[in-house]
């Protein structure tokens, strides 16, 4: 056999790397040849100096709890119980704006207020006492109604047929 085959073989002896039938037959090879068992002995006595020397140079990871400090827990069954109070408080309030009545809407004055409310402002304005004058004319007609002409607004809702009708016969006469 070969030096570097020998040499080989050393070190995974050394290591426990061979099986058992491979181990017998290395061993009863050196003992046959005296120069395979020196370059052998040599190889395995500079694998055992290297093991020491790394295992001297590094220490084995320990493990220790002393510098560690655990991460709070993070509880969310509180967040989710206001979450489901915040969810159902507005589900209540939507279904209770839903079914509640319209609010009531304050008309506009009938006659008979503008009629009263007429009269009870212009008392204080007789010409007897406040006498012609130009700005009794205009406090006067500020205190007038102003007439609203009533139009009556016909909203035409057409159809979609009756659109396209309406299309067809402006566009003949183009």
């Amino acid at each position: 056999m070969e030096r570097e085959a020998i040499e080989r073989l050393a070190i995974d002896s050394a290591a426990g790397q061979l099986n058992e039938d491979m181990q017998a037959i290395f061993a009863e090879y050196l003992a046959a040849n005296p120069q395979a068992n020196k370059w052998a002995e040599d190889m395995m006595e500079v694998y055992k100096m290297t093991e020491t020397a790394i295992s001297s140079k590094t220490k084995p990871a320990v493990r220790t709890d002393a510098g560690v400090k655990a991460l709070p827990i993070f509880h969310w069954q509180p967040i989710a119980r206001w979450a489901a109070v915040v969810v159902f408080s507005a589900f209540i309030g939507l279904a209770a704006g839903r079914w509640s009545k319209q609010p009531v809407v304050p008309q506009g004055p009938t006659q008979e207020t503008v009629a009263s409310d007429w009269t009870s402002r212009t008392r204080y304005l007789d010409p007897a006492s406040i006498g012609e004058s130009f700005w009794r004319e205009k406090v006067l007609a500020m205190f007038q109604a102003k007439p609203t002409a009533a139009v009556n607004i016909k909203i035409m809702n057409h159809s979609l047929w009756e659109k396209y009708r309406q299309f067809i016969k402006e566009r003949n006469y183009e």
